[in-house]
Parts: C-alpha cells; sequence; structure tokens
C-alpha cells in the first residue's frame, strides 16, 4: 500500500471510532423505559412486514438496476452501483417518514 491509500485508510478508521463513540454515548442517555411503554402496543408482526417489505424493495430495486444495465455491462462493469447507490443513502420517504 502506498502512503496515499495508508492514510485515506487512517482518516476513514478514525472517522468510523469517532461515529461509533458517539453513538455508544448517545445511547447511554437514552431512555429505555420511555421507549418500551410506547411501542408495547406495536404488533410485532407488523414491524416484521415491515422490515421484510423494506428489504424485498432494495432487492426488486437490485433486480431493475440490473434490467436496466444489462445493455450497458457488454461496454463496462456497472452490475451493482445501481442497487449500492439505492441502498448506501436514504431515499425522500425514510428522510419524511421521520416527521410524519
Amino acid at each position: 500500500m502506498n502512503k496515499k491509500r495508508i492514510l485515506i485508510f487512517g482518516v476513514v478508521l478514525v472517522a468510523l471510532c469517532l461515529l461509533v463513540y458517539l453513538q455508544f454515548r448517545t445511547w447511554k442517555k437514552f431512555d429505555w423505559a420511555t421507549f418500551r411503554n410506547t411501542t408495547e402496543h406495536v404488533n410485532k408482526l407488523d414491524l416484521l412486514a415491515g422490515i421484510a417489505l423494506t428489504y424485498l424493495a432494495y432487492v426488486m430495486r437490485a433486480v431493475r438496476w440490473r434490467i436496466f444495465l444489462k445493455p450497458a455491462c457488454k461496454t463496462f462493469r456497472t452490475r451493482g452501483s445501481g442497487f449500492e447507490a439505492g441502498a448506501l443513502r436514504a431515499g425522500f420517504g425514510e428522510a419524511a417518514g421521520l416527521w410524519t
């Protein structure tokens, strides 16, 4: 590995460690009793169905991008890019759901 790659790896590693530290610090202040009281009436089956449908949407998005990029794959390698772009960022629906 050259010096530039080592530097980039170090910066990313420090950033990830900082994010993990901040997350654990936030969890120490989290009020789990209020969370349990608020979510005790939630139907577990509906919750699992929602999670399953979310991951099914990721799979369907990957299939759609594979179909869209099938002609382009003959010239350059882009098979995973559509799914990765969708999986690595939250869509507007997920962000808007936080405030509804």
